[in-house]
């Protein structure tokens, strides 16, 4: 990446230094931070924002999906994990979606 204050200027696909060919990219992840070559955030910001919205979502559907019975002898943590009402166990950790049918 080049950083630069110019507005018109011509940016080479790459270069070598000390007979290492370097490719320009207009934007790297360094320590968890996407930054673009004008120096700014808006790339890391919407990332951000998609996996904060994925997992929203997530929540909002286990909610929605499994309502717990407050008569049930059951404690609430446990019918959110059982979900026995529809039967269909879930996992938010490694999935993209909400719940996997069969993963119990």
């Amino acid at each position: 990446m080049i950083i630069h204050n110019k507005k018109n200027i011509v940016i080479p696909a790459s270069f070598s230094f000390r007979s290492f060919e370097i490719e320009v990219v207009p934007e790297f992840k360094l320590l968890g931070v996407i930054i673009d070559n004008k120096l700014n955030f808006t790339s890391h910001v919407n990332t951000l924002k998609a996996t904060i919205n994925k997992k929203l979502n997530s929540i909002k559907q286990l909610f929605f999906l499994s309502k717990p019975n407050p008569e049930s002898p059951l404690p609430l943590k446990t019918q959110l994990i059982v979900n026995e009402s529809l039967n269909k166990p879930y996992n938010l950790r490694n999935s993209d979606k909400f719940y996997t049918p069969g993963s119990l």
